[in-house]
């Protein structure tokens, strides 16, 4: 099967414009799969898992993350390859979180956008994240 790829991520979130809504988390269009996901991506040679999660976040969102409460890592397989991903809940930094609904972030996603949690945990979020501690709801 080969060995596992390493990943890391973030659940990226701020607080709702409508604060009866909680919290909003932003999801990424990654386009060469055609797909919405969290922002992650592979650890490079000897990067620590920490600078791995902040960099993606960053290159995917164009957001610098403040990385909180680690989430429990998720695996599965990937192309019949072992994935491993690495989560962290994370706000944003200086207040750029604006910025994301409209970047282009790196080439390989498209497009982000702010979803209410209420509206993507049925499809993204896994039963071993409380949502608890992603935010204060």
């Amino acid at each position: 099967m080969g060995e596992a790829i390493l990943s890391a991520g973030a659940v990226l979130w701020r607080p709702a414009a409508d604060r009866a809504h909680g919290i909003e988390v932003l999801l990424v269009h990654r386009p060469k799969y055609d797909d919405w996901s969290l922002p992650k991506g592979k650890r490079e040679p000897g990067e620590h898992v920490l600078l791995t999660a902040a960099r993606e976040v960053a290159e995917e969102t164009s957001v610098r993350p403040v990385l909180g409460p680690r989430l429990r890592t998720v695996e599965y397989l990937a192309r019949g390859r072992p994935k491993q991903v690495d989560y962290w809940s994370a706000r944003s930094d200086h207040g750029d979180a604006r910025r994301a609904t409209e970047t282009t972030g790196s080439a390989k996603t498209c497009s982000g956008h702010w979803t209410p949690r209420a509206g993507w945990t049925r499809c993204f979020w896994p039963t071993c994240w409380p949502a608890s501690r992603l935010a204060p709801a």
